[in-house]
């Protein structure tokens, strides 16, 4: 009987220390789903009582928590040196954390979230072993077009849809170097019932700021004949507009 005691006894106390262990994170490590908007309202509730969520990235433990000092705010502190100290103030995020991809492609995860219709990302410094105070910030709807120059392209669109967005830069050195943009209009096809691509205008910025129209594109493509990350890409590495 003591035999078959000893395993149960065990088990429970198994069951109940794993049970201790929170099943959501609010911070999304890499490879890793982020949790629903409901489950992750009731958690973020949870950071008021006190709760504090841990993880490590980048072989670096954090730590967040409640803010002491501003109101309203919660403290990203980084373990360094024996002791916590506050890498980041900010406020809850609308959904949650994200502890990837790796923007600057330097080997390390950054940490970014959305924000209405943007994406914030704060930079690991490896050599500060935190990351950088001030986020770079571009709209959520981007991809990568050249890994090696690290361009990315993002789109907008009007209300009405009719005009798409778009914008090509480069965040080389973490900062946003405007290269190119471009707008395509739009216009319902009677014939098929779908929108179609008429044109597009391409800008070329000067300095990063100012821009001069370059060329005017002929499209002509139905939506589902569109690519537009293709798009993007053929623009980004076409040298006439460099």
């Amino acid at each position: 009987m003591k035999q078959l005691l000893i395993p149960v006894l065990c088990a429970c106390l198994f069951t109940k220390c794993t049970s201790k262990q929170p099943k959501e994170r609010l911070f999304t490590l890499p490879k890793e789903w982020s949790i629903p908007d409901s489950t992750s309202s009731k958690l973020k509730l949870q950071f008021e009582k006190g709760y504090v969520e841990y993880f490590t990235i980048n072989n670096t433990k954090f730590r967040f928590q409640k803010s002491i000092l501003s109101a309203g705010k919660y403290d990203l502190q980084v373990f360094q040196n024996g002791e916590w100290i506050t890498n980041l103030t900010l406020s809850m995020p609308r959904y949650t954390f994200l502890l990837s991809p790796d923007f600057d492609l330097d080997g390390y995860f950054d940490l970014s979230y959305l924000d209405h219709g943007d994406i914030e990302i704060y930079f690991f410094d490896n050599l500060k072993r935190q990351f950088t105070s001030k986020p770079l910030i571009f709209s959520y709807d981007y991809a990568l077009l050249d890994s090696s120059k690290l361009i990315y392209g993002t789109h907008t669109h009007t209300s009405s849809y009719n005009t798409w967005n778009i914008d090509i830069f480069s965040i080389k050195n973490r900062i946003v170097n405007h290269i190119l943009k471009a707008k395509i209009f739009w216009e319902d096809d009677i014939k098929t019932g779908n929108s179609k691509a008429t044109n597009a205008l391409i800008y070329k910025c000067n300095n990063g700021i100012d821009t001069i129209l370059v060329d005017n594109i002929n499209i002509n493509k139905q939506y589902g004949d569109f690519g537009l990350n293709k798009f993007m890409k053929d623009l980004a590495h076409r040298q006439a507009y460099r």
